[in-house]
């Protein structure tokens, strides 16, 4: 993935179904974009400016937050 080499201005959207995402400064994740039409599951639309603002917090809080404790959570993840 070459998230870090784009220009976040000239993207409208990031299509994903990690959260992680938002942590590149995309400023729209899009999620549930392959799920099938039997599924009926509507794209969920994120937008990092709303996360933010209901976290009360900073960009570079959150890459703090993630670059400290994503890595733990993933490892969890993977024992269940």
């Amino acid at each position: 993935m070459t998230i870090t080499r784009l220009n976040w201005n000239q993207v409208y959207a990031a299509g994903s179904e990690d959260m992680d995402t938002l942590t590149f400064n995309a400023p729209i994740l899009l999620r549930h974009l392959t799920y099938s039409e039997a599924r009926k599951e509507p794209v969920l639309e994120v937008q990092l400016a709303k996360v933010l603002e209901g976290l009360e917090m900073e960009m570079g809080q959150v890459r703090r937050f993630a670059s400290r404790f994503l890595p733990l959570a993933y490892r969890i993840l993977k024992v269940y």
